[in-house]
């Protein structure tokens, strides 16, 4: 897993820009019922843009978007998502956060 991000200083004395990218490489899985081995979860590339504007008649103002880019991450599951009825089946994935879009709002008195 790595992690990198560049943020600016404040531009036309207004907001900040920053931006993150994240790489998560391949994980293990879970294998199946018989043993045998399950898919990895695969390699994941993410992308996350902020805009931050402090102090705007007492308010600060963050907008951003979390996995720009879109894809899916395929997380490796825990136990309790497997199947037991009719038939045991062993769940080795499930689908990560889609894109996220975000807003938050404060205020200093």
């Amino acid at each position: 897993t790595a992690t990198g991000g560049l943020s600016t200083p404040r531009l036309l004395d207004l907001a900040h820009v920053s931006t993150e990218a994240t790489v998560i490489g391949r994980r293990p899985t879970r294998p199946a019922i018989d043993g045998s081995a399950s898919p990895d979860a695969k390699t994941w590339v993410g992308w996350a843009v902020t805009l931050y504007a402090p102090n705007i008649r007492g308010f600060d103002v963050t907008l951003g978007v979390r996995n720009l880019i879109g894809k899916r991450d395929t997380l490796p599951a825990p136990g309790d998502y497997d199947r037991s009825m009719p038939d045991a089946v062993v769940i080795p994935r499930i689908p990560g956060e889609g894109r996220e879009f975000f807003a938050k709002v404060g205020y200093s008195y």
